[in-house]
């Protein structure tokens, strides 16, 4: 039958084209239906196409003819006819009572009004972008006995069932702080830091790094202040090198390096506790010695052990004493006695010496 035919054109026509008007009779629409919730099963079902009739769509577009000329290979006014019984036999067994059945897409029937009714099957075979998407099934969420007592509680009247239960939350946070306390605590205790009772800052290291020989810590002192130094930066621009005193400690693990920032100030006199008659201040230059060594290989070490961490030191020579290493070299004795006071403080065994 034509009319039959004709619900298998319209199902295919309804996979690329967004509508498909019979002339004279009324139009399929695809429409979208989003995902739905059915809480009844706790199932999510996925979108899908469905297809609406709408009998004021009625115009002839042309495509439904085109389509039935494929269809049938024939030619386009041969489609026009079969169209036109094709609709005359469907409005024929609908006045008569009869359901028009489409398999893929729904059924066609008249109301007790004479109007035209389609209903749509649950999936109609238009499917193209939700094609084989199934329902998913969700496991519902159970209330803790942490939830349960809070509604419990909540609930007006008196309270008639008991729920024991741990207080897993504060539990978790607690050890959490007590494991953290436990390791800062730990850690200095393990690395011999705890001393009388004091913790030592520069051995407070959680990630240490070893290093073969690492400078004490040397601290400002306030009452350098009154012995004609003040707080500078000592690595300002307007310094050309830093005046750090230097302790060499062997096998020291976990040290902190701490810069003094100490620079004596160039607006007071400043009186060298070293004694200073044997030095000829007539010389053309100063050097202060910060250490003495008995070998010429000890004391390029040395010189190059406080160049690689950023000090300013140089080899000065050799005299009664052994082989020198000057913190620098200074062309007035002026200069050369800010400098010994700056490192005298750390430095008992610096002093200065007259250049050639």
């Amino acid at each position: 039958m034509l009319s039959n035919q004709l619900g298998h054109i319209i199902t295919n026509q309804l996979r690329e084209q967004p509508l498909v008007v019979l002339p004279g009779f009324g139009g399929f629409v695809k429409d979208h239906m989003s995902a739905e919730l059915d809480e009844m099963r706790n199932r999510i079902h996925p979108p899908k196409k469905t297809v609406v009739f709408n009998a004021r769509l009625s115009h002839n577009d042309g495509l439904l003819i085109a389509a039935f000329a494929t269809e049938n290979e024939v030619s386009y006014s041969t489609a026009d006819k079969l169209l036109t019984d094709a609709i005359s036999e469907l409005r024929f067994r609908l006045n008569n009572g009869e359901t028009i059945v489409w398999e893929g897409l729904g059924n066609l029937k008249k109301s007790i009004e004479s109007s035209v009714e389609f209903e749509a099957i649950a999936t109609p075979e238009i499917q193209d972008e939700f094609f084989g998407l199934k329902p998913v099934s969700l496991n519902r969420i159970e209330k803790d006995n942490v939830d349960k007592v809070r509604e419990l509680v909540a609930a007006d009247g008196p309270v008639a069932t008991k729920v024991r239960t741990l207080p897993i939350k504060r539990i978790a946070s607690i050890a959490a702080a007590a494991v953290a306390v436990g390791f800062l605590m730990w850690m200095p205790i393990q690395n011999g830091a705890l001393n009388n009772g004091k913790v030592l800052a520069q051995q407070f290291n959680l990630f240490p790094t070893n290093t073969e020989v690492a400078y004490s810590a040397r601290q400002f002192d306030e009452s350098w202040i009154s012995k004609g130094f003040e707080r500078e930066d000592a690595l300002g621009a307007k310094y050309e090198k830093e005046y750090l005193s230097l302790y060499l400690t062997k096998n020291t693990g976990n040290a902190i390096v701490v810069k003094t920032d100490a620079i004596p100030s160039s607006e007071v006199d400043v009186e060298t506790e070293e004694p200073t008659s044997s030095i000829d201040e007539s010389a053309s230059s100063f050097k202060v010695i910060a250490a003495t060594f008995g070998t010429k290989n000890e004391a390029a070490d040395y010189v190059a052990k406080m160049i690689k961490r950023g000090f300013g030191a140089e080899y000065a020579g050799r005299d009664n004493s052994g082989h020198l290493v000057a913190y620098g070299t200074y062309d007035s004795i002026t200069d050369a006695k800010k400098m010994l006071s700056s490192v005298s403080l750390s430095n008992k065994e610096a002093r200065i010496v007259s250049g050639s």
